[in-house]
């Protein structure tokens, strides 16, 4: 029930993606392989998501070399590789060691937001809410208009806690600074529910589920809907988002827990 990491890690993903793909390739240049570079710029196209069915996920071992060697050669963009790394590990649950890298990217470049951001997730993935809220906490400090960092750990307080005063107080300054935001609407709504605020939990993730249909919002706006006594409206919502994600976790198990079963 965490999305927004989601749309994080999955920009900085794809920005490093590149960023490997042109270290790569400059080095090639630079050596006089022109027909490699070229190569390289093209697989670009093709190279799945990191950790999943393409190459990082069936030669982790190999690309965690590879990509040290690329932050030896090219130290600008260690940063960029590191988080290469990192999520690639962590996609396929190998969580100690992308905890590992993320620990050695922070020791070279300590109180970089990007780093601190990755571990606060993976601090999340393993229940360590001290050690995320430490880190979302030091970003807030560094950067007080960190509108992702703000929402993260809002979101993470009123997800999972009761601290839904301070829950609340940090989503609205992430929604003052970004109020189109689809993830911190969902948040607003999410805090709201907690608080027992219906109505205004309803409007909040309608208008995030209009902006990103998204099977966690949809959860979220079917739990609120549901909640209000409105049954068939919640089944709806959830219905659609099933169509787009019949597999969703999160879906299933907030159909689950509310109806008494898995099936609508």
């Amino acid at each position: 029930r965490f999305h927004r990491r989601r749309f994080f890690i999955e920009t900085a993903r794809q920005a490093a993606l590149v960023v490997h793909h042109r270290v790569v390739a400059k080095v090639h240049f630079v050596q006089g392989n022109a027909g490699c570079a070229l190569r390289v710029v093209g697989q670009r196209q093709h190279v799945g998501a990191v950790g999943g069915k393409g190459h990082f996920s069936q030669r982790a071992d190999e690309a965690s070399s590879r990509l040290a060697r690329s932050r030896e050669s090219q130290p600008d963009y260690a940063i960029q590789l590191y988080l290469i790394e990192s999520e690639a590990l962590a996609n396929r649950q190998r969580l100690e060691e992308s905890w590992k890298v993320i620990g050695q990217a922070l020791e070279q470049f300590p109180g970089d937001t990007n780093l601190l951001y990755t571990r606060a997730m993976l601090a999340e993935k393993r229940g360590d809410l001290p050690g995320l809220e430490r880190d979302l906490r030091n970003i807030i400090e560094r950067e007080p208009d960190n509108a992702t960092a703000l929402n993260a750990l809002g979101y993470t307080l009123a997800d999972r806690t009761t601290r839904y005063d301070e829950a609340r107080a940090l989503i609205e300054q992430a929604h003052k600074l970004n109020p189109e935001d689809p993830a911190t609407l969902d948040s607003l709504g999410w805090v709201n529910y907690r608080m027992g605020n219906l109505e205004e939990a309803e409007r909040h993730l309608r208008a995030a589920l209009a902006k990103f249909p998204d099977h966690e919002v949809a959860a979220h706006l079917g739990e609120v809907l549901w909640a209000q006594g409105k049954q068939r409206e919640a089944r709806k919502v959830w219905a659609g988002a099933l169509e787009a994600q019949p597999d969703s976790p999160i879906l299933r198990s907030t159909i689950q827990r509310l109806t008494g079963s898995e099936k609508l």
